[in-house]
């Protein structure tokens, strides 16, 4: 499997999902990615190994490994727009 490790990643995710997007398949069945996130230097801010914000519609989460590492795993920023979204198969 293939690792992402987010420690040399400076932002709000090690995997971030930004703007408006449509059909994005991370991992899949048997198929899935380590995603390692980091913590956020900051308190106020909260960082994950999968953050999206934005538009999303027919996202796919699939058979991945994704360890938070610091702050969180996975995060849907407040206020985002989507549908159609699979998360599945996870550790």
């Amino acid at each position: 499997t293939t690792t992402i490790d987010g420690s040399a990643v400076s932002g709000l995710g090690t995997i971030l999902l930004d703007g408006t997007l449509n059909g994005v398949t991370i991992g899949g069945v048997g198929k899935g990615f380590t995603i390692i996130g980091s913590d956020s230097p900051s308190p106020g801010i909260e960082w994950a190994a999968f953050y999206a914000k934005g538009s999303a519609s027919n996202i796919s989460i699939l058979d991945n490994e994704i360890r938070a590492n610091g702050d969180a795993g996975l995060i849907f920023e407040f206020g985002i727009t989507g549908n159609n979204i699979v998360i599945d198969g996870n550790e």
